[in-house]
């Protein structure tokens, strides 16, 4: 499949990195944090499942939006880190006992709400209930200090170098 030529026809020979190759040049390198979005539950727990046992010792876990495909990967994959994401625009999306019972109730092993939403009190509350804050795309390194302050357990961000730089 042709990923690049839609920015420029210099690009027309890029193609998309297949899970299994990608988990294979990253094993003993970097966690792959694998998002799964639209489609069947199932088939994408097991095609995530197939790309992971074909490379015994990669470092995963798994994220979604869609509680029907968290609780498929925790049936199909249940050694691997399962996340549920959430947004600001949720109207439950503040209620820090809400938010903690539907993960729990789906079986997620953390939390992973947009950024702007991971305040010390949810935090607290998560850890209390046994459950790591990994937030997503925070991109600049004084909100990325405020994360870590608020008890934030991870950051995903279109900025590796910012973060780096941020926290050491």
């Amino acid at each position: 499949m042709d990923a690049g030529s839609w920015k420029d026809t210099k690009y027309g020979s890029e193609r998309l990195v297949r899970l299994s190759d990608l988990l294979h040049r990253a094993k003993g390198r970097a966690r792959i944090i694998i998002e799964l979005k639209a489609g069947d539950p199932a088939t994408l727990a097991q095609t995530t499942l197939e790309a992971i046992e074909a490379n015994p010792g990669a470092d995963t876990a798994v994220i979604s939006f869609v509680p029907a495909v968290v609780e498929a990967v925790r049936r199909t994959i249940p050694s691997v880190a399962v996340g549920y994401l959430y947004s600001r625009h949720w109207p439950w999306a503040t209620d820090h006992a809400d938010v903690i019972s539907r993960a729990r109730a789906i079986g997620a092993h953390f939390v992973s709400p947009e950024y702007s939403l991971a305040t010390e009190e949810f935090c607290s509350a998560a850890h209390l209930a046994g459950m790591p804050v990994s937030v997503w795309t925070c991109n600049d390194a004084g909100s990325m200090r405020s994360l870590a302050d608020a008890g934030v357990d991870a950051v995903t961000t279109d900025w590796p170098d910012i973060a780096l730089k941020t926290y050491r």
